[in-house]
């Protein structure tokens, strides 16, 4: 008996169009149901074993969980003597997922809120906001501290930068990602005066 899982995940490429990547081949269940123990189960399975830690962690939907969970309901039903951790390594094998894998999803089954993971957001990119004049006004700010013989703070040049020439609206970190960018370096000052 063959048993097809097409487990799919979509991946949006850089032109904007969306693969479909099926992630799992055809698996036969027969042979993973007549192996009898783990050596036999990791020759099985050994071979995709090394390209597999190199890749992260499959996005697996609720309907691929449902299916995942009746897969192990289907081993069970089959061999009512076997031991949990077989059964657990032959669903793995069978579905192509790892065993911790299996573990979340049955704990998310047994609790009863099996759900799919929520979409990938990519934040905005702090620094493209800024503009090529605004990053040389703020580099001239830091140097024009230097001429004036002051220590710049980061407080202190975000309020010189709020003025009208910038007009710079982002927040103390905002500015810190500017200036990290920028090749300045920040380190701790002793505000102590010093005894000449």
């Amino acid at each position: 008996m063959i048993i097809c899982f097409y487990l799919q995940s979509r991946q949006t490429s850089h032109n904007g169009k969306t693969q479909m990547l099926i992630y799992n081949k055809v698996k036969s269940m027969d042979n993973i149901a007549k192996a009898e123990t783990h050596g036999e189960l990791e020759k099985m399975t050994s071979s995709n074993k090394g390209a597999d830690m190199k890749v992260r962690r499959q996005r697996i939907t609720t309907q691929a969980k449902k299916i995942i969970l009746s897969v192990h309901k289907h081993l069970r039903d089959q061999d009512e003597k076997i031991s949990e951790t077989d059964l657990e390594i032959r669903t793995s094998a069978a579905t192509g997922i790892s065993v911790s894998s299996l573990h979340r999803i049955k704990q998310q089954s047994k609790w009863g809120r099996i759900q799919s993971p929520s979409p990938r957001t990519r934040k905005a990119p702090v620094l493209g906001a800024v503009d090529d004049h605004k990053r040389d006004y703020i580099r001239r700010e830091i140097l024009s501290f230097y001429e004036r013989k002051e220590v710049p703070s980061i407080d202190a040049l975000l309020r010189r930068v709020r003025g009208l020439p910038v007009g710079f609206s982002g927040c103390v970190s905002t500015l810190r990602k500017l200036v990290m960018f920028s090749k300045f370096e920040s380190r701790a000052v002793s505000r102590k005066p010093t005894g000449l």
